[in-house]
């Protein structure tokens, strides 16, 4: 995107601190840098609101709030921002995510002291986050050997036109299958299923042919899981170019 300008900054970064200086203002694809003695990094996934009233921009991306003073430039900087193509999450949140998923225990302020961040930007983090549908809660993430389900499989079943729905939702009724997906190819639902034994798979094998709509089904037994499901790496590589993501003060030795 690339605008550059000199201009006065005001930054109130939420707790109670306000930094007011002549600046650098710079405007990137992904965040908003302020250098100077109002230094502070907006990355766009932050940003909340922009608005523009008597040439001052006021951009709100908690926990910080920076007004710019640019004149006439304010409204073309405005449009700029919103026009530009947001990012759902940067490297911040990433972590955040990585942080949560190790222990979903953690407080804020556990997390916040781990990523070196303010609290209110670790709590405005996982609020966006769960408002946009991308944090959608926190599971336990059982071990099925060690609760006595040994056993898991993957049922490949083929259908009768149009039987996808009423087959997906006759076999939410069963208690042993944990995952369905609709795919291409021969198949047109992959099932996943957990069960005690050997026996309970094949009865449950059967129980799930016999549902109306299914035609044929291919069961193939998991023997180890040399990688559990996981989604770190692929969001870190997502956002390698996203930016930091931290709406927080420069290192005075980055001037």
């Amino acid at each position: 995107m690339g605008l550059e300008t000199k201009c006065h900054a005001r930054v109130d970064d939420g707790s109670g601190k306000i930094r007011e200086a002549d600046a650098t203002v710079l405007l990137e694809t992904d965040e908003l840098i302020v250098r100077g003695d109002a230094r502070v990094r907006v990355p766009r996934a932050s940003i909340e609101k922009v608005a523009v009233r008597a040439g001052k921009l006021t951009i709100t991306a908690p926990p910080n709030v920076v007004t710019l003073s640019l004149g006439d430039a304010a409204d073309k900087w405005k449009k700029k921002i919103e026009e530009a193509p947001k990012p759902l999450i940067d490297k911040l949140d990433v972590q955040l995510l990585g942080l949560l998923s190790k222990d979903s225990r953690m407080s804020v302020a556990e997390l916040a002291n781990s990523l070196g961040v303010a609290r209110n930007t670790v709590q405005s983090r996982m609020k966006r986050m769960e408002s946009n549908g991308l944090l959608t809660g926190f599971r336990p993430n059982l071990n099925l050997p060690e609760v006595g389900i040994p056993i898991q499989a993957f049922v490949g079943l083929e259908l009768e036109q149009g039987k996808i729905s009423a087959v997906a939702r006759s076999l939410t009724e069963l208690p042993e299958v944990i995952e369905i997906h609709a795919t291409t190819g021969r198949e047109d639902l992959l099932v996943r299923v957990a069960t005690s034994t050997h026996a309970a798979l094949q009865k449950l094998a059967e129980q799930i042919v016999s549902l109306p709509g299914v035609t044929h089904s291919t069961t193939t037994i998991a023997l180890t899981n040399p990688l559990p499901y996981r989604i770190q790496p692929l969001l870190e590589h997502l956002t390698n170019d996203a930016g930091w993501g931290r709406s927080t003060a420069f290192p005075r030795q980055q001037d």
